[in-house]
């Protein structure tokens, strides 16, 4: 069927909105011998189901446009099959592949969270079986502050005897450990104390 046969029986007065209409389909129409474009069988049925959607009021926009797969003759019905399932694994393989890309990502992002985690544990691990400051080197260091009448924040008596000082209401030192902590002044948010030995009275 010709350009002008087509005008007619879709009752189009222009080309233009013919070619509208192949354009939308992503038809293009093919060629007799003396060059004059017409319409194959197979194309005239999806121009009458588009000319059918818009004649009930319906635009054009919302025509759900028929499959571009191929449907070759039966004795050759195997080659279309055998492309789809090619399609098919392909597509599987594409999206298995960026699914497995994904899944790494991730996979590694949490990886550099647990390593970080385990560097901490293992390094309060190794802190609890060997302290870096046993017993003896804790009352050196302390011995060392009072004698030279160093000022220790909270947050220095912390590292060194593993506990926050706290005084009792209403007073301005406590006792930890057989050491005597005072508080002096305040620097910041934090007590300064000064050290010196518990005095234990029978």
């Amino acid at each position: 069927m010709n350009i002008q046969e087509l005008l007619s029986r879709y009752n189009l007065t222009t080309r233009p909105a013919l070619y509208n209409r192949l354009d939308f389909l992503c038809m293009k129409l093919s060629k007799d011998s003396n060059g004059k474009a017409f319409a194959t069988n197979e194309q005239l049925k999806e121009l009458d189901d588009l000319h059918k959607h818009i004649k009930a009021g319906n635009r054009m926009s919302t025509f759900l446009k028929p499959s571009n797969v191929e449907i070759l003759d039966t004795p050759n019905e195997h080659i279309t099959r055998q492309s789809s399932r090619q399609s098919t694994k392909q597509f599987t393989r594409q999206y298995s592949e960026q699914s497995n890309r994904q899944s790494s990502e991730s996979i590694s992002s949490s990886n550099i969270k647990a390593e970080e985690l385990l560097e901490v544990l293992v390094g309060a691990i190794a802190l609890s079986i060997n302290p870096q400051n046993n017993t003896l080197e804790k009352y050196r260091v302390l011995d060392e502050c009072r004698s030279k009448s160093w000022l220790l924040t909270s947050k220095d008596i912390q590292q060194i005897l593993g506990q926050r000082p706290r005084r009792k209401k209403g007073c301005n030192h406590c006792v930890i450990g057989g050491w005597r902590f005072n508080i002096v002044t305040k620097s910041g948010n934090q007590y300064l104390w000064n050290v010196s030995r518990a005095e234990f009275h029978n």
